[in-house]
């Protein structure tokens, strides 16, 4: 068998310390993204594969079309379980809980005091209506999940506006009827995203009764977070359907649209869920903030974030030290294979991102076979500290 000339080794060499230089500090620098607002995330390159293992790599985030940011239940949850370990995080005072849950879930009523009553005001001293007072405790109390209606306020202030306005019982009873008013106006965030999801008419879309000719006719307005769904179940069938004429043409453009709605339904709930953790994040005393971010549970999509990021750094480092160089080429074959396969730059389907064109053959793939070479040469040996425990083996046989 002939001898690879000492050039061919010196090149093969630097090859190997390349590729694990790049391997390396993309690794590294991705873990340093952990420690930032935005820490790298593999999400937006999954969700959008492409080629014929598109719905697996999709499958791996979990929920590729971010259909779970559009149900109260799942969302509600989320912030239940994410406050709870806040709260034991930080180690919250009886008063940071307090502020913290019922911003969230909001209080179970809203109270404030009043000495007296207006002579002749007509309201429930009984809990039961959404606003009544309690002579015991002489507060006015209004139930907290059900707030007060204008109409309601109405009906108070009807009564008071008859009454003589310089009287100081109904001067006070006014003044802080007003005032709890205002406060119970305020929404908790869950009722803010029950209202973002079911009360606003555009993005929920409503049920519209009308009366014509002693008929009651109803009329379904469809809003967008029906459309959004739709537009996802159309370019799901479209993908797996068979034969379309200009099949990805269709699609390219679809996934276009479907990105900008799925950007204007789901970005408030997602602007929502910041707003609470940055109410949560300013509850806090410097004390509290110096324990670090809150440690959840991590999600399969974490979990490959993490392995990514150490794969690479590994990997990466250990081409360039030469240890294990066989087994670390393999393993950065094997990883970098998936990068390939995530966007096959296959005739037929949709061109990858970014400004390289190929037709089967891409950097990805080259770097893949260049590994796969590595596999199958003792590059380690030549330099690396695999010909080191390759002389003390060495030693060790008998002659």
């Amino acid at each position: 068998m002939a001898r690879i000339p000492l050039i061919a080794c010196v090149f093969l060499v630097i090859l190997r310390l390349s590729i694990g230089w790049q391997m390396l500090y993309e690794g590294m620098w991705k873990l340093n993204t952990l420690t930032t607002a935005s820490p790298w995330s593999a999400e937006p390159y999954l969700k959008n594969a492409t080629g014929p293992m598109r719905d697996y790599f999709r499958s791996l985030t979990g929920d590729p079309d971010d259909l779970a940011w559009l149900n109260y239940d799942t969302v509600a949850g989320r912030w239940d379980t994410w406050a709870t370990a806040f709260a034991s995080h930080y180690n919250l005072s009886d008063a940071q809980r307090n502020t913290l849950f019922t911003a969230l879930s909001g209080p179970p009523s809203f109270q404030i005091t009043v000495e007296k009553l207006p002579d002749g005001l007509v309201i429930s001293q009984k809990p039961g209506p959404a606003v009544y007072y309690d002579p015991a405790t002489k507060k006015i109390v209004i139930d907290g999940k059900r707030h007060l209606m204008p109409a309601e306020k109405k009906y108070i202030d009807d009564q008071l506006a008859k009454m003589d306005q310089n009287d100081p019982v109904v001067k006070e009873f006014k003044a802080q009827f007003n005032k709890l008013y205002q406060f119970s106006a305020r929404l908790s965030f869950k009722e803010r995203l029950l209202v973002s999801l079911k009360g606003n008419p555009k993005r929920a879309g409503s049920d519209i009764r009308s009366k014509q000719d002693k008929d009651l006719i109803y009329e379904k307005s469809i809003g967008d977070i029906e459309v959004y769904e739709h537009m996802v179940d159309r370019i799901e069938a479209k993908n797996h359907a068979e034969n379309v004429p200009f099949k990805y043409d269709h699609l390219a453009k679809q996934t276009g649209d479907v990105v900008k709605k799925r950007s204007e339904v789901i970005g408030p709930v997602k602007a929502l869920d910041a707003e609470v953790k940055d109410f949560a994040q300013r509850l806090l005393t410097t004390e509290q903030l110096a324990a670090g971010p809150v440690r959840l549970p991590m999600t399969q999509l974490q979990q490959m974030n993490l392995m990514t990021m150490w794969g690479l750094a590994i990997l990466g480092a250990l081409l360039i030290a030469g240890l294990w160089t066989r087994l670390a080429a393999l393993g950065g074959a094997v990883m970098i294979f998936m990068f390939y396969l995530a966007y096959p730059p296959i005739p037929g389907y949709p061109d990858p991102p970014g400004v390289e064109h190929g037709i089967i053959v891409n950097k990805n793939l080259i770097e893949v076979l260049a590994l796969l070479a590595l596999v199958f040469l003792p590059s380690g040996r030549w330099f690396g500290i695999d010909a080191i425990f390759a002389r003390l083996f060495a030693r060790r046989r008998p002659a």
